[in-house]
């Protein structure tokens, strides 16, 4: 049997050296307020079950094993909403730090943070920096929504303003847990990023310029994008997409030597 989750493993086979060269999967959730219409797990359903679709296209020789989903995270900018949970910028960063030198101790030498929520996006990638400078590990950071999607799913001029709680999201969940979304609460949430671009020509709320704000500033309900034209049939064109990207992902991450590494087989940092 092939196990894929490090927490179904024994310690021993980690000393025994069978995960060595193995890649660890750290999926980022987050547990804060999206809207009226989706729970407060939203970011970390999605990242568990973007996970599961990854692990169901491996093929039974890929060397990857993943990480408990981190389930709150650096939420700051919903923290004005009941129900949300943020550990905060510098915390986060020290708990992705203390997994990382977990897994190092296990003697696996790859990391790969995947990431289902936007505030987490610089902390990630400040983290995935020192992992390299303190611990020589070869580790690597994306979002899930940076992977692209299906043709045909969401209008360009949509997909601008969808960042939260919107089309994208909302069509995941009802793919993945539509017992959890309430749809006589979707709508279409307007964005102070579109009342921006209409009128100035450079300042926006996020982009190559933007602005500090929390989630109520770009719409009072807490959610930006058009959720009611959501699908489910959309959800599972999105995850379908983005999984086979994962895959790739992994595949070339566990093929990849950094030349760092001064002895690829022991894993040490120059």
């Amino acid at each position: 049997m092939v196990v894929r989750y490090w927490t179904q493993t024994p310690f021993n086979a980690f000393d025994a050296g069978q995960f060595h060269d193995h890649v660890a999967v750290l999926p980022l959730g987050a547990t804060e307020q999206h809207g009226p219409h989706l729970p407060l797990s939203t970011d970390t359903a999605i990242a568990d079950g973007m996970v599961e679709a990854v692990v169901a296209r491996l093929s039974e020789d890929a060397k990857v094993v993943v990480l408990p989903t981190l389930a709150v995270t650096n939420s700051v900018e919903h923290t004005n909403r009941a129900g949300t949970l943020s550990l905060g910028r510098d915390l986060t960063f020290r708990l992705i730090m203390e997994i990382a030198r977990g897994v190092a101790r296990a003697r696996l030498r790859k990391l790969v943070i995947i990431n289902a929520h936007g505030g987490n996006v610089g902390v990630m990638v400040d983290a995935s920096h020192a992992i390299r400078a303190e611990l020589g590990m070869l580790c690597v950071a994306t979002n899930w929504m940076r992977l692209g999607l299906p043709d045909g799913v969401i209008a360009s001029d949509e997909r601008a303003v969808d960042i939260h709680g919107g089309q994208l999201e909302t069509a995941i969940m009802l793919a993945l847990r539509p017992d959890l979304v309430d749809r006589e609460q979707t709508g279409k949430f307007l964005s102070l990023q579109s009342e921006l671009a209409a009128e100035f020509s450079l300042l926006r709320a996020y982009g190559p310029v933007g602005m500090g704000w929390m989630g109520d500033d770009l719409n009072a309900s807490g959610a930006v994008g058009n959720a009611a034209a959501a699908s489910e049939e959309d959800g599972r064109a999105i995850i379908d997409h983005q999984a086979e990207q994962v895959v790739l992902l992994l595949a070339e991450v566990e093929r990849f030597i950094p030349n760092w590494w001064d002895d690829p087989e022991a894993g040490s940092a120059r």
